[in-house]
């Protein structure tokens, strides 16, 4: 049976909207699964993937008018558009009531520092989805088939400046947004960590770049955020080191592999543009600039 990924981040704020609810949705996920009414999520599946959305009523829309959703993460191959998604036409809908016990692993996950929530589909289950069902992790696994091969590639992404990196990639392997899946070894990361130190204090923006922390086998990845009007550092990802190397970024960023490589000066030069840009008029006459 499929186990469906999910970030944490993501996932967190709909089991708060669910919970703040006055009043639920009766909807066909919890027919189906005999539940009573209450503040849950909502598992569907489709061909394209599969959502969490809250119950909760009045429902929660953005800015766009869309309802706030959290998507799992699934790869694709390429080639064959073979994925790890499982659509179960039968079984389209599934009800997660957020007891006690469910809000007392993701809150435990959050402080933890845990990244991650997979459920586990079992049509057995009747579409009531319970809390054994569900896992929180530090790292996802099976970000890629055990059986792929890796090749060296070179990769980049706005979240770091848009400089480039050498990697590793599975052979055909992409997020199902297309994005590449690149792992790195320990000497990358810390050249990574480095030039986001030197863009960091180039571009005074908070926020503009995340902040790598190498220590040993583990990979703490933060970003800064305001919070009762001062800026904080908020742990997003923690990885360890397995055989291929840390997978910055997977399921997160938009890696995508390049032909040129573009040198950290080339950056630096831009980012230093941008930030000239944003100096006050005053600031920027007293210190020469046009």
């Amino acid at each position: 049976m499929p186990r469906y990924w999910f970030r944490l981040d993501d996932v967190a704020p709909l089991t708060a909207h669910a919970i703040g609810c006055e009043q639920h949705t009766t909807t066909r996920a919890e027919a189906l699964a005999g539940a009573n009414n209450g503040p849950a999520l909502i598992f569907s599946s489709i061909c394209e993937g599969a959502t969490l959305r809250s119950n909760g009523n009045p429902a929660w829309y953005g800015n766009a008018g869309r309802q706030h959703v959290a998507y799992a993460t699934a790869w694709r191959h390429a080639l064959t558009g073979r994925t790890s998604h499982v659509h179960l036409s039968d079984y389209v809908h599934a009800f997660l009531p957020l007891t006690g016990q469910v809000m007392h692993l993701i809150r435990t996950a959050r402080r933890a520092g845990d990244s991650w929530i997979s459920i586990h589909i079992d049509a057995r289950d009747q579409h009531l989805i319970s809390p054994y069902a569900i896992r929180t992790a530090t790292q996802r696994d099976s970000i890629v088939p055990e059986t792929c091969q890796w090749r060296p590639a070179v990769v980049t992404c706005p979240e770091i400046g848009n400089v480039d990196y050498p990697a590793q990639i599975p052979d055909g392997y992409t997020t199902d947004a297309g994005h590449s899946l690149p792992r790195f070894d320990r000497a990358t990361i810390a050249r990574i960590a480095a030039d986001l130190d030197r863009l960091r204090a180039i571009d005074a923006m908070p926020g503009a770049y995340p902040i790598l922390r190498l220590r040993g086998d583990d990979l703490t990845v933060l970003q800064e955020q305001t919070y009762d009007g001062n800026w904080t550092w908020r742990q997003v990802d923690r990885l360890r080191v397995d055989h291929n190397g840390f997978p910055l970024g997977a399921y997160q960023w938009a890696w995508e592999t390049v032909a040129q490589p573009a040198s950290l000066l080339a950056v630096v030069r831009r980012a230093l543009t941008a930030a000239r840009r944003r100096l006050p008029h005053h600031a920027a006459s007293r210190s020469g600039q046009p």
